[in-house]
């Protein structure tokens, strides 16, 4: 499938393609498989790359997709990879993106937040912005603000400042 998208093949109206990614995108969270209690598909690098995936392709379906990944994935990087692809999408149709990675943000542990995550966020923030003449949200802002005084390393914090006066200057 990445072949097929860096050559031009796929593109956000071939839904077959985004119906395989986005059932990769939730392998071992959607549907479990069990033997001897052991959960066997568990595939995390697989639901990873069909984010990234989702993301070069774009479109709603796409964007439909990496919004459930992240409010059911617990894998942080498959969570940060989705993040980060909802903000290569850029839609952001009655702040329904901004409002579910502000949630993601602001239900993370306060002791010991993933500064990965947060940093994809806050980049995701950052393009939905740039390409919806900024965000209208205030539990966007109020997650960009948790992180620019949350329990996070100072890059993190220092980018969700920037963030935040990117925000403000749309105003």
């Amino acid at each position: 499938l990445q072949e097929m998208v860096d050559d031009g093949r796929v593109s956000s109206d071939n839904t077959e393609a985004i119906k395989v990614l986005d059932y990769l995108s939730t392998e071992g969270i959607s549907r479990i498989v069990r033997e001897n209690g052991l959960q066997m598909n568990n595939f995390p690098d697989v639901r990873r790359m069909a984010c990234t995936i989702l993301g070069q392709i774009g479109g709603e379906e796409s964007k439909d997709a990496l919004v459930t990944v992240l409010l059911n994935d617990n894998e942080p990087m498959v969570r940060s990879e989705a993040v980060y692809a909802l903000g290569q999408i850029g839609l952001n149709e009655n702040n329904e993106v901004s409002r579910a990675i502000a949630w993601v943000i602001l239900q993370q542990d306060t002791i010991a937040p993933d500064n990965n995550f947060a940093f994809a966020a806050l980049l995701a923030f950052d393009k939905l912005a740039q390409q919806n003449n900024g965000i209208k949200d205030e539990e966007a802002y109020r997650a960009v603000i948790a992180i620019a005084s949350g329990n996070y390393i100072r890059d993190v914090k220092y980018k969700a400042r920037e963030v935040l006066n990117n925000l403000r200057s749309y105003q």
